[in-house]
């Protein structure tokens, strides 16, 4: 794999994100995403592009109102089966982290499906398991799916360089 580079989706993403993010969504389902990301300014939606093609996304969006402006929802937080293992998810997570940064978010939280490779990933990444919610989660596909949630919080300041 050749460099990493992250950047701002694209429409001209959604073929390639589909592809090799979520193939189960399929390509409207992707194409609505995208576009509300790309005409939406309040979320920030960055791809992970090798030679061409997108391996992984990550979108965040800041929290709402006083009570949660300092906190910030990590989506779509995924890396392509053929790019695990390659630093995708770190310079995915490390890109969002300075986004969140610039917008004065000082948390961010994530969830993933229990018992997946996210949840362990997430670990590794330096998230901290906050709750879990069994059966939070249905997949609406050709046989609905039920999973359990795995919920996670991660400070946006890495350790040692926050403010005392």
């Amino acid at each position: 794999m050749s460099d990493i580079t992250i950047r701002p989706v694209e429409e001209a993403d959604v073929e390639s994100l589909e592809h090799n993010c979520f193939p189960r969504s399929g390509i409207e389902r992707v194409r609505a995403i995208v576009l509300a990301n790309t005409k939406d300014k309040r979320a920030v939606h960055m791809v992970a592009e090798s030679d061409g093609e997108i391996v992984g996304t990550i979108e965040l969006v800041p929290g709402k109102g006083r009570r949660g402006k300092h906190r910030g929802e990590l989506r779509r937080f995924v890396v392509a089966e053929s790019a695990r293992g390659r630093g995708v998810a770190r310079a995915l997570l490390d890109s969002a982290r300075k986004a969140a940064a610039e917008l004065g978010i000082e948390t961010l939280d994530a969830s993933a499906r229990a018992g997946t490779p996210a949840e362990e990933i997430f670990r590794k990444l330096g998230f901290v398991e906050f709750g879990r919610l069994e059966g939070g989660l249905v997949m609406p596909f050709d046989e609905e799916e039920v999973y359990d949630l795995v919920f996670f919080y991660l400070p946006v300041a890495e350790e040692g360089t926050g403010s005392d």
